[in-house]
This record gives C-alpha cells, sequence and structure tokens, in this order.
C-alpha cells in the first residue's frame, strides 16, 4: 500500500490541512520494512485554490491512501470518488505512522467513511 503523507520538513505531520502541506512524503508500507520512494513537492500550498483538489489528487494518483493530521471538508467527495482512503492520525511523526501501520495498529489513526461524511475508529 502505498501512502501520501503531508509534510512540511519530510519528517513530521503539520496540524494545517493535507493540501496546505509543501510536501507529501510517498511511503510504501507492504514491503519487510516501510520505505520512503520519494517527497514530492506541493505544487499548489496555499488555501483556496481553484481546482485544488483535482490537481494534488492527479499528483498522488498512484497512492491508495492520504494522511495527514487535518483535511479540509472541501476534497473528500473527489477523494471519495478515486476509492483513495483518507486517514486522520494523531502522530507527529512520519516514522511512527508508517511503523503503526505496517504493524496493523490502528489505535491513532481514524478513516474517512464517505456514507457517514465523518471520520470514524479504524479496525484491526
Amino acid at each position: 500500500m502505498k501512502l501520501a503523507i503531508a509534510t512540511n520538513d519530510k519528517e513530521t505531520i503539520p496540524r494545517q490541512h493535507f493540501g496546505e502541506s509543501r510536501y507529501f512524503c510517498i511511503v510504501d508500507i507492504l514491503n519487510t520494512q516501510p520505505f520512503t520512494v520519494e517527497c514530492r513537492g506541493n505544487p499548489i500550498p496555499e488555501h483556496h485554490v481553484p481546482n485544488k483538489p483535482e490537481r494534488i489528487l492527479e499528483l498522488l494518483q498512484d497512492c491508495d491512501a492520504l494522511v495527514g493530521r487535518g483535511f479540509g471538508a472541501g476534497s473528500f467527495a473527489q477523494v471519495a470518488r478515486q476509492k483513495k482512503q483518507v486517514l486522520l492520525t494523531s502522530h507527529e511523526r512520519i516514522e511512527d505512522v508508517t511503523r503503526d501501520l505496517h504493524n496493523g495498529d490502528l489505535r491513532r489513526f481514524k478513516q474517512f467513511d464517505p456514507a457517514l461524511n465523518k471520520f470514524v475508529a479504524m479496525e484491526g
């Protein structure tokens, strides 16, 4: 599973909205050890830019899930149409996110449920 994790410094996850981060670290968690594939620059980190969700989703089209500590409500419909998971975490560090998801420890994550239009605790 490929994750796109919001970051400004390539190590920590900011509290701001996912789409306002400077980078998206792409991490593969299905291998024996999670590893960062690359960090992609966010071409439009500004707030309220027309077509911003679509442009970010195009940049992250090869990712299965988006991980952040905050999300803007306006992008959930587009994300749901592309069948990507949206994971809200209380972790501050990327390495903690990758370790816990790789090990199946989901206690510090919530997943956006489009049918309920809210974040719910993850099972597993």
